[in-house]
């Protein structure tokens, strides 16, 4: 339930002598009154919790309240404006004021922690929408690795090699292999166990010269065995992180010998998480979302307090006083 507050005097602040503008320059008595937001017509008076405190000036010629904005309560409790031009200024003023000029805004500090926390909330949403794209994306789509070509090691040793055609490959003789000492790092997308075993270059004649064959380290024994079939696809070389020492010791050593496509033999290719798409999109969205409102409720209070500060420029002027 909604209760609309309303401006409850606690207790007076100070009395003077002036000229009345609401009643054509009258002389009378002033009271500066004090007063904090409560329920209309409350019961009892409003407990006194010292401020800050909406300011008022009466009249006792009419008994009328008239409440001051925040700019010019701050010009009088910092004793830049007479508590006697006070009833002048506000009657001047008054038909420029907003609900908005009363209410506590010009020290307010809590709008530059609420953009601090949004903005972090917005970087570290877009830090994970920005991890799940990247965990979705690959670089080597397995729609291209789909229904594999069932190839002898006659079949594939006598046709061209195609990068990233799949086949199911009875493994031909190798003619000769090494051991690699560290893990080859493939493009995101394609992924294998290796179950901490060493990857395995080989190399086998072919019709045009020889091939390269990259083993998974998981499968180097079963490879090994005759008739054994296991699924594959060419890489580019620039897609592998093949040592270029180890290259080219083996192409000086071995005649006709091609590097440019590597048949991987043990690997198997992820297909994009549709998911971590979605959630990365989501993150970012997140993000945006909580960094707007994070300048929305800075603006809002930046732009009052600069209202504030042209009134209290205002009224410093019209006292004949610099800011």
């Amino acid at each position: 339930m909604y209760i609309e507050l309303f401006p409850v005097r606690v207790k007076t602040l100070a009395a003077f002598s002036g000229l009345d503008p609401w009643n054509g320059l009258a002389p009378a008595e002033f009271t500066i009154e004090a007063h904090l937001l409560g329920p209309k017509n409350p019961v009892r008076a409003p407990r006194d919790t010292g401020g800050p405190y909406i300011l008022g000036i009466r009249s006792e010629l009419d008994g009328e309240m008239h409440m001051m904005p925040e700019s010019l309560s701050e010009l009088w409790q910092t004793g830049k404006a007479p508590a006697e031009a006070l009833p002048g200024l506000l009657h001047g003023i008054e038909p420029r004021l907003s609900k908005q000029d009363f209410r506590f805004c010009l020290r307010a500090k809590w709008h530059i922690w609420i953009l601090g926390f949004y903005s972090a909330v917005a970087l570290a949403a877009w830090l994970w929408g920005a991890s799940q794209l990247a965990a979705a994306s690959r670089d080597v789509d397995a729609r291209l690795l789909q229904d594999p070509r069932f190839l002898s090691g006659q079949e594939w040793l006598t046709s061209p090699m195609k990068a990233m055609q799949p086949v199911i490959l009875v493994v031909p003789a190798l003619e000769g292999s090494r051991t690699l000492s560290r893990p080859v790092r493939f493009p995101p997308g394609i992924v294998g166990g290796r179950a901490g075993q060493p990857d395995t270059l080989a190399w086998v004649k072919a019709v045009e010269g020889r091939r390269l064959v990259l083993i998974n380290g998981a499968f180097a024994r079963s490879i090994r065995a005759p008739q054994s079939a296991v699924l594959g696809f060419a890489l580019r070389r620039s897609d592998l992180s093949l040592p270029e020492s180890t290259l080219d010791e083996l192409r000086a050593s071995l005649p006709g010998l091609t590097t440019d496509l590597v048949m991987c033999l043990g690997w198997a290719a992820v297909p994009p998480d549709d998911a971590a798409v979605i959630f990365g999109i989501v993150g970012i969205v997140i993000g945006a979302i909580a960094l707007a409102f994070g300048l929305l409720v800075f603006s809002v209070i930046r732009r009052r307090q600069l209202r504030r500060r042209r009134q209290m420029a205002e009224i410093l002027a019209a006292l004949g006083q610099g800011a």
